[in-house]
């Protein structure tokens, strides 16, 4: 089995998804991505199992795929390319040729079942208790960078350990607190028809602050 993707596209993909994949963990498998080649889209998820992320891009593929690849290596050989065609080559021997006009590298890889299995919101969007609303990036990315300061960082205050999301009907208001600072900060510019609070993990604020650009993002 063989497909095609562009280095610069492939790099930029693995840029929005390897925040989601843990330095220590006793799961070795986490540190890994699974990839997914279906009906010429190449589909990538990692996670932590606290977090989740998944990103797609067309390619050219024969056929339809599903395995396990190390994280980090792939990353840093991605990133060692210049702007070229990389040809991934799956062998028998459970190996991956990398070949590009630069030269080949080779990499184990393993089979998707070893991978656990990552949520899917699509499956609930027809719920009817499923609350929904588009927020621009760039602002949810300013109002997380103005409050993780004061997030606390004690495992034994959870509830403190996180950004507070409350859905009011004069904005979206964040709230974070380590005991000694508060930040209490109302965005009234994002409207929701719901009126809810949510606590954002400190780790999925680090994360989206890597992640997050002026595209809109649906909560």
């Amino acid at each position: 089995m063989e497909f095609k993707v562009n280095s610069k596209e492939l790099e930029k993909l693995l840029s929005k998804i390897i925040p989601a994949v843990p330095t220590r963990t006793p799961m070795p498998i986490l540190e890994n991505f699974l990839f997914e080649v279906k009906d010429g889209q190449l589909t990538i998820y990692a996670t932590d199992l606290e977090i989740s992320l998944k990103s797609s891009l067309n390619i050219v593929a024969d056929e339809n795929i599903k395995i396990v690849v190390p994280a980090r290596l792939l990353n840093d050989v991605v990133r060692s390319l210049k702007d070229t065609t990389i040809h991934f080559k799956l062998m028998a021997n459970k190996k991956i040729n990398i070949v590009t006009d630069m030269g080949k590298y080779t990499i184990s890889y393993l089979d998707a079942d070893e991978f656990p299995e990552i949520p899917s919101v699509e499956a609930d969007k027809n719920a009817k208790d499923i609350n929904e609303v588009l927020i621009n990036g760039e602002e949810l990315r300013s109002a997380f960078e103005k409050c993780a300061f004061a997030m606390s960082k004690e495992e034994m205050r959870p509830a403190m350990m996180g950004t507070l999301f409350e859905f009011r009907d004069d904005g979206l208001r964040f709230v974070t607190t380590d005991g000694h600072r508060l930040v209490n900060m109302l965005n009234k510019n994002i409207k929701a028809a719901f009126n809810q609070q949510y606590v954002v993990p400190e780790r999925a604020v680090s994360v989206l602050l890597k992640i997050l650009n002026e595209k809109d993002v649906k909560i």
